[in-house]
Parts: structure tokens; C-alpha cells; sequence
């Protein structure tokens, strides 16, 4: 068993209770449970290689000789974490080293972060030039009944765009605890794509701040959960600088005895005004066992704001639409496939899962 530090053991949860009805939206059990596992010794098999236009590259082989045009690869050792959780000081502690990749123009990289049998743990920062474009998909995977952690640091550097593409394939067994955090200088721009299948408990969280005047970040979201699979989605916007923009959209479908959570804030400062924050989270449940929560936010602390708004849902799908579906010659469980596959689907990654075969 692996030794965990008492200073991670002292640490909270997390700082603050999500809602005075539901203390913990994140089933933390799943994940100190599992915190004395040793390192993994059996990997996912996730064959990038059946993909094409891409550079591939292993996250357990780096850092190292990317052999990648446009890119450089080299050792990085994170700070401590500002975010007083136990699990990202648990990270701290297990995967301080890790690797910085810079990312020049034209840069397609697919960069696999695979799961393994007991723990596996990465750490990752990733910058971009001024005035480039770059292109980075994550494969998350975490194919067997093990824990998994990450983190990874974000600069979209001034005048610079970066697509990041998160494909989320977690078993049932699975934990993942994932952090996210991006900076974004003057005119940059963040378009983040993510969705899948959580696992037991994934928790996936991106704290994205725009620092610099005219920077922006788009996030389409969309997750799917079955079986008891749980899944807590939490993407948090601040904007720090004038005439900045911010679109979040997450939709997902809690099925059988599964949980799903899309959650976030959308906050302006006083620093930022003239900004755009809009952000939407919609939930549908199937089954009278599925749970779906909805909780976008939005927090304003200037009165010059060029456009705010939120919406959000967690709706049943009637037995009404399901008979009618039957009629038409779709079962249950086919409607709800095909409405799996168009959560998955509305962020571009459910072509890439299909080709890794991990949907």
C-alpha cells in the first residue's frame, strides 16, 4: 500500500457544502477509499495509432522526445494547488513531476491519459505561442477498477486559439478525480470540448480564467450515464478583464440507476466590464432511479455588462414518449442509446470513440 501523507488525510474534502440540501454532489468515499493503492502496473490498451492526422503521444512516456513538428516537450514540476481539496493535494503529492508541452502553430497532437489497475497519475501543462493555432485531443481512459488523478495548466497565450477535445471512457468500476485550469491572455481564445462516460465516480472540474481584454472560451459539454455510473461535470468561468467572452453549454442523460451532475459558475469581476457570460446546463433523466442535477450560475460585480444570462433543466423523460417511440418501432432501450450517443455526439468526439472502440 502506498503512503499517504497525514497533511492529505487533514485536508477537507472540499471547502464548502454544494447545496444545503446535497452536502456532496462528488461521492468522495469512491475516492478515499482507494487513496493507499500502489502504482499501477497494467495500463489501458487504448490504440491511438487507429488514428489518423494526428501526432500521437503517451502521457506515461513523457517527458521526453515528442517527435512531433510544432510541439516541444520538456520535465515540469507543479506548484502546490491553490484549490483546498484532498484529492488535488493527493495528486500534489503522488504526480508533482510531470511534463510541459509547447505547442507552435499547426500542432494536432492526440495525447492518450491512460488508466490502469490501481493508481496512475499525471501531470501536465501545456502552453501555446502568441498568434498560433493549435489543436490537442485528451483520450481520458480508464478502463479497469482503479483510481486515477490528474492536472493540467493551461496558457492560451496572447493573440493564440487552442481546441481542446476531452474524450471521457471511465468503466463502472472507475475513479477519476480531474483538474483543469486555463489562463487566457488578450485576444485568445479556448474553444473546450468534452463529453462521454464517467466511471463509479468521475469528477472532472475546469477553472477557466480570462485575464487579458478580448479573450474567450466556448465549452460544449455532453455527458451520458448508465447502469450506477456517477458523474460530477463542473466548469467555472471568471472573467478578470474587459470585453471579454464567456458561452458554456452541458447537456447530458442520467439512465438506470446512474447520477450526473453539470454544474458551474459564470463570474464577472469588476475588472471586466463590457464582457458576455452566458452559460446553460440541462439534464434529462430516464428511470425513476436516475438522478440529474443542473446548477449553472452566474455572479455579476459590475453594472456595464454587455450580455448575461443562464438557463437550466433536469427533466424526466415521459413514459408518454417512450410508448410513442415503441410505436414507431423503438424500444426503450434504443431511444435511450440514441439519445446517448447524441449527447456524446454534439461535441465531436463520438466519431473518435468509436474509432479507439470505447463506445
Amino acid at each position: 500500500m502506498a503512503y499517504v501523507p497525514r497533511e492529505v488525510l487533514e485536508a477537507p474534502l472540499q471547502p464548502l457544502a454544494d447545496s444545503p440540501t446535497e452536502k456532496y454532489y462528488t461521492e468522495w468515499r469512491v475516492f478515499t477509499s482507494r487513496l493507499g493503492l500502489p502504482d499501477s502496473e497494467k495500463l489501458d490498451n487504448v490504440g491511438l495509432e487507429r488514428l489518423e492526422g494526428y501526432c500521437l503521444l503517451d502521457a506515461r512516456a513523457l517527458p521526453g522526445e515528442a517527435g512531433c513538428d510544432s510541439v516541444i516537450a520538456s520535465e515540469y514540476e507543479q506548484e502546490k494547488p491553490a484549490i483546498r481539496e484532498r484529492l488535488a493535494l493527493y495528486h500534489y503529492y503522488r504526480a508533482r513531476r510531470g511534463a510541459l508541452l509547447r505547442l507552435g502553430d499547426g500542432a494536432r497532437i492526440a495525447l492518450a491519459m491512460r488508466g490502469g489497475d490501481a493508481y496512475t497519475g499525471y501531470t501536465l501543462r501545456v502552453e501555446t505561442e502568441p498568434g498560433s493555432r493549435a489543436e490537442l485531443l485528451l483520450v481520458d481512459t480508464q478502463l479497469q477498477e482503479g483510481l486515477k488523478t490528474y492536472r493540467i495548466t493551461i496558457r492560451v497565450s496572447e493573440g493564440s486559439m487552442l481546441e481542446l477535445s476531452h474524450l471521457v471512457a471511465h468503466q463502472t468500476g472507475a475513479a477519476v478525480y480531474g483538474l483543469l485550469e486555463a489562463q487566457l491572455d488578450g485576444g485568445s481564445r479556448l474553444v473546450y470540448r468534452a463529453g462521454g462516460r464517467p466511471g463509479e465516480m468521475t469528477r472532472t472540474r475546469l477553472e477557466a480564467t480570462l485575464g487579458g481584454e478580448h479573450a474567450r472560451i466556448d465549452a460544449v459539454l455532453g455527458y451520458a450515464a448508465d447502469k450506477s455510473r456517477r458523474g460530477d461535470i463542473i466548469t467555472n468561468v471568471t472573467h478578470l478583464a474587459p470585453r471579454t467572452v464567456s458561452y458554456v453549454s452541458g447537456k447530458g442523460l442520467a439512465r438506470d440507476e446512474a447520477k450526473l451532475v453539470l454544474r458551474g459558475i459564470s463570474r464577472v469581476t469588476r475588472s471586466a466590464p463590457w464582457s458576455t457570460a452566458k452559460t446553460e446546463m440541462h439534464v434529462l433523466v430516464a428511470g425513476e432511479k436516475a438522478k440529474g442535477r443542473s446548477v449553472p450560475m452566474l455572479e455579476i460585480y459590475t453594472g456595464d455588462v454587455e450580455e448575461a444570462g443562464h438557463s437550466a433543466s433536469a427533466t424526466m423523460i415521459l413514459e408518454d414518449v417512450l410508448f410513442y417511440a415503441a410505436t414507431r418501432g423503438l424500444s426503450r432501450d434504443e431511444l435511450l442509446g440514441l439519445m446517448e450517443r447524441g449527447m456524446i455526439e454534439r461535441t465531436g468526439l463520438l466519431e473518435v470513440a468509436e474509432i479507439l472502440g470505447l463506445f
